[in-house]
């Protein structure tokens, strides 16, 4: 992953990866699912097109259009900020004090000094422009396999796992995002 890089703000579709912090589960935990769609949705209304997506118990996978007047960069520090908050109310509300402790003891002095009281998701994201068809295909195809790979077992077929783009690929019907096929949005 890259740390810290920012891309020049391009339309493109582009492969994104945001991982919670340490790798925990917390996704599942927290039961974030529906926060992160709401999100997806938000960003479907200001202009963004989700072309693929799979939301794992510790990590997120998208492919998501973003025109020219957003910054990729942007949208991606934008959404993890506001799940951090979601994700820290949900275990403050369950009153997991120790994952609560967890999340705060790994925050430096000075992001502690400056509001960052939790560490909620990994710092970096992985972001990608997809440059042609067969890498996106490639990217799709990817994020589908992953709930199946053996050290996850969440399905037996890419289009079973309920928190997936696939179903949609596979017989054109939405999930709980709204998505658009790949190849209908324009670069």
């Amino acid at each position: 992953m890259t740390v810290g890089k920012r891309l020049p703000q391009q339309a493109g579709i582009y492969f994104c990866t945001f991982t919670c912090w340490d790798h925990l589960h917390l996704i599942a935990s927290t039961n974030l699912y529906d926060a992160i769609y709401e999100k997806l949705e938000r960003w479907v209304d200001k202009g963004c097109t989700v072309v693929g997506y799979v939301i794992m118990p510790n990590h997120v996978h998208l492919l998501i259009h973003v025109p020219e007047q957003h910054s990729v960069n942007d949208v991606l520090s934008n959404c993890k900020r506001w799940l951090a908050k979601v994700m820290i109310d949900r275990l403050t509300e369950a009153k997991d004090q120790f994952m609560l402790f967890r999340l705060q003891r790994d925050v430096d002095t000075s992001r502690f000094n400056k509001g960052q009281w939790f560490r909620a998701w990994e710092p970096s994201s992985d972001i990608k422009l997809c440059f042609n068809e067969r890498m996106i295909e490639q990217k799709l195809s990817y994020i589908h396999q992953n709930p199946l790979q053996k050290h996850w077992k969440l399905a037996s077929h890419p289009e079973d796992y309920p928190h997936s783009s696939a179903a949609f690929y596979a017989t054109g019907i939405g999930g709980h995002a709204r998505i658009a096929h790949w190849s209908s949005v324009n670069p």
